[in-house]
């Protein structure tokens, strides 16, 4: 039997965990290959300095639609880690605080307002680059910092629509493979 659907964790057996388990390690593999390629193209960086594309997003949006939050939180966090240790660690506030406040703020998108994926991963780019702008200015001690964070809400906008999309035709994708074979 071929499940790519959300388990119910009151009813998980040891199938269900190791399928959970291996697709979770898929997941943080993909972010952290989308992640290192990302920086490596500094796509979006560009056109606006500090601004990202967040194409890891798009993992952390599935892990959230198939597992629920604490796996998405989970893969964020790992992803991001492992990111910093392949890229450098000097980002590492800047994409451990992204990730945590973004995936958090995900997953409560989800759980109480009526957002399809696209909206969530909206929510959750604005969140990560609030993140950053806070990381930065708590480390430089400049407050004034925050007056960037208008020029970034606009680009983490766009590209929530981007990453959230992608992610909603991925999902969509998924569900569709799971029915066709009928499990």
């Amino acid at each position: 039997m071929w499940t790519l659907l959300p388990i119910d964790e009151g009813r998980e057996n040891a199938v269900g965990k190791t399928k959970r388990l291996v697709i979770s390690a898929i997941l943080v593999a993909l972010g952290t290959a989308l992640g290192i390629a990302e920086n490596m193209l500094q796509l979006g960086a560009g056109i606006f300095p500090g601004g990202k594309l967040g194409l890891a997003n798009i993992v952390t949006l599935a892990a959230l639609y198939l597992f629920g939050g604490g796996t998405a939180f989970s893969v964020a966090v790992v992803r991001a880690i492992l990111t910093c240790a392949a890229t450098g660690m000097s980002s590492l506030p800047f994409s451990l605080s992204g990730a945590v406040l973004s995936a958090a703020a995900m997953w409560a998108a989800k759980q109480y307002l009526p957002c399809s994926e696209v909206g969530v991963s909206m929510i959750g780019a604005c969140m990560h680059n609030l993140a950053g702008v806070t990381v930065s200015a708590l480390l430089l001690s400049n407050p004034y910092l925050y007056t960037y964070f208008p020029i970034l809400l606009l680009f983490s906008l766009i590209s929530g629509i981007l990453t959230g999309g992608v992610a909603q035709l991925a999902l969509r994708r998924l569900e569709s493979v799971r029915n066709e074979r009928g499990s």
